[in-house]
């Protein structure tokens, strides 16, 4: 693909688990194409681009949302820029000396509707592609929650910015006449933190006749807007179990308790929806006790998709 693209620029957006996948990618770009400018995004190079950096695979870093910060950097270039990219808020780069540059944070976007949908219909080999990942979309950026083993609040913050319902039916309309999808997957990070919002989501969604699914916390969901969900076209959702010891969760700062997140996933299951559950362990100060409670947890729900 690259020798037959031979692109200007290569952007990697990438979370820590998959960083030495994209410092891979980064090295084969560099070697096929020298001159080509390899950009990371996303959270791990928000949080470590000081050591995304180092070495010379990498040329910049667009920490947080990246849009305009891409916007930016690809006028810079376009027009000649080469040694000093000091006025890009949100960009990380190296200077001549070879040390990190980090300017200063750009704002985040306030009016989430003005960003343009994305464009689906530009990608490279799409036969590669699972359509699944073509009907994702957000509907919100950032989560109100303190939970300290995530990094959204690194990247979107601890403010949730809302998508108007018109710009939020522009987009799946688009991806229901353009490529026929019939269900679509919403991937905010708590879908249902404003329950009015949900209900209204869920009864356009059901008008259109579409089935969905999306994530949230136990503690945002009561039985009743589950079964509106349900009614809407819902049919999986996504929770967050992380441990079956209240201690940990305490630890976690997860601000839940076993006993809402078992409530929920019996609403669920009472909806008729799937469950995809997620799980961790190995988090500091964790005891094998605490892990056999979750895995005791875990043997008690059947038909659930469990996720470490």
């Amino acid at each position: 693909v690259l020798r037959d693209v031979r692109p200007d620029m290569v952007g990697i957006s990438t979370m820590t688990v998959f960083a030495a996948s994209a410092r891979r990618i980064s090295r084969i770009v560099k070697q096929e194409l020298p001159q080509a400018w390899v950009v990371w995004g996303g959270p791990h190079p928000t949080s470590c681009d000081r050591e995304v950096l180092e070495g010379d695979s990498v040329d910049f870093c667009a920490r947080r949302e990246g849009e305009e910060t891409m916007l930016d950097l690809v006028g810079a270039l376009e027009s000649g820029k080469r040694d000093d990219f000091s006025g890009l808020l949100g960009l990380s780069w190296r200077n001549a000396e070879g040390r990190c540059v980090r300017n200063p944070e750009r704002p985040l976007v306030k009016n989430l509707d003005a960003m343009p949908h994305p464009d689906k219909d530009n990608v490279i080999l799409p036969a590669y592609y699972d359509p699944s990942h073509f009907n994702n979309t957000f509907t919100a950026r950032g989560c109100p929650f303190k939970c300290n083993f995530c990094a959204q609040d690194k990247v979107w913050s601890r403010v949730v910015r809302y998508r108007s319902l018109p710009s939020i039916r522009d987009e799946v309309e688009r991806m229901v006449d353009r490529w026929g999808f019939t269900q679509i997957n919403f991937m905010d990070d708590t879908f249902t933190a404003d329950k009015a919002r949900t209900r209204e989501i869920a009864q356009y969604m059901k008008s259109r006749k579409l089935t969905w699914n999306c994530y949230t916390r136990a503690d945002c969901l009561t039985e009743d807007l589950v079964k509106e969900m349900a009614d809407g076209g819902c049919t999986e959702m996504g929770l967050g179990l992380e441990s079956a010891s209240d201690e940990m969760l305490k630890h976690m700062v997860k601000d839940e308790t076993l006993a809402e997140i078992e409530r929920a996933m019996r609403w669920c299951q009472d909806a008729g929806m799937l469950l995809h559950m997620f799980v961790m362990t190995g988090l500091p100060d964790e005891k094998e006790e605490d892990f056999k409670k979750t895995l005791s947890f875990m043997q008690q729900f059947k038909n659930v998709d469990w996720s470490f």
